[in-house]
């Protein structure tokens, strides 16, 4: 599941005005630091639940829910803010052997 959502948010990434600084993908839940975009957060965050949804159901056997209802978006409007993000998503990785930006499409900032 976890390689159909990585595959999925490296379509959308490719589509899109933004970048993925920092992204952990776990099998309950993820986290991606994007950059600034001026188009509607929430419009984005639902694009990429569905997208990632539709990506699940097409390349693996599971046919539930992905995501649960609601989401925690959260706004960075400082360098050292950020940087402290991008490092605690990155340990995500490294706990899971994959080392801190396991995926191409990941363009740290």
């Amino acid at each position: 599941m976890v390689d159909a959502v990585a595959n999925a948010i490296g379509q959308c990434v490719g589509e899109s005005d933004w970048a993925i600084a920092a992204a952990t993908i776990e099998p309950t839940h993820m986290h991606l630091l994007m950059t600034y975009t001026t188009r509607d957060v929430d419009k984005t965050a639902m694009w990429l639940a569905q997208r990632t949804t539709k990506a699940v159901h097409q390349e693996t056997p599971f046919t539930g829910p992905v995501w649960c209802e609601g989401k925690w978006l959260g706004f960075i409007f400082d360098e050292k803010h950020w940087r402290s993000t991008r490092e605690y998503i990155e340990r995500h990785n490294i706990r899971r052997g994959l080392g801190p930006q396991p995926w191409a499409w990941i363009t740290p900032q």
